[in-house]
């Protein structure tokens, strides 16, 4: 009886395991003129990645980033973008934006994800603009104007914010 119980409980701590391993804890979208949105488990591992355009398609064509470590899936994210040039000398901005109800979490990934990705850009030559921001929900104005100039909404977002801040740029 017991080592029948004991089977059982490896099977349901083993089947808990990889129930918790696909459930996404954090949204990563990256945006330039295209939009890649990856979406990361617990331990740090990229679950899916989608493509909010078009042009990202391109990016992720031929890469499977299913239960890759995030690094990874950044340096290849990355790696694309350079190759089909979305990514240059002369288109050199990289929005990274946060879905996370984790602030603390949420900050520790960012600093390293800005690390991460100007060093990348450095390694590739590129002299780029790598730009964060944290958010966990959609207003309907940023998905407005993302529907009306076909962009991103956290894109829309970004520009919402920098608006709010300084009202000559609107």
């Amino acid at each position: 009886f017991s080592y029948c119980a004991i089977n059982v409980f490896l099977i349901l701590v083993g089947a808990y395991s990889e129930y918790t391993a696909a459930i996404p804890e954090v949204a990563i979208r990256f945006d330039v003129n295209l939009s890649v949105a990856l979406r990361v488990n617990r331990a740090e591992k990229a679950i899916s990645a989608t493509v909010r355009n078009e042009d990202a398609r391109v990016i992720l064509e031929e890469m499977e980033l299913r239960n890759v470590d995030l690094d990874v899936a950044v340096n290849a994210l990355i790696g694309s973008m350079v190759k089909h040039e979305y990514l240059s000398e002369l288109k050199n901005s990289i929005l990274i934006s946060m879905d996370t109800h984790d602030a603390e979490k949420s900050m520790r990934l960012q600093e390293r994800l800005l690390a991460e990705v100007n060093s990348l850009l450095e390694a590739y030559s590129v002299s780029g603009a790598v730009l964060s921001q944290n958010m966990s929900k959609e207003d309907d104005i940023a998905q407005a104007l993302a529907r009306e100039y076909t962009i991103s909404v956290r894109k829309a977002m970004l520009v919402n914010s920098l608006i709010a801040q300084d009202n000559t740029l609107g």
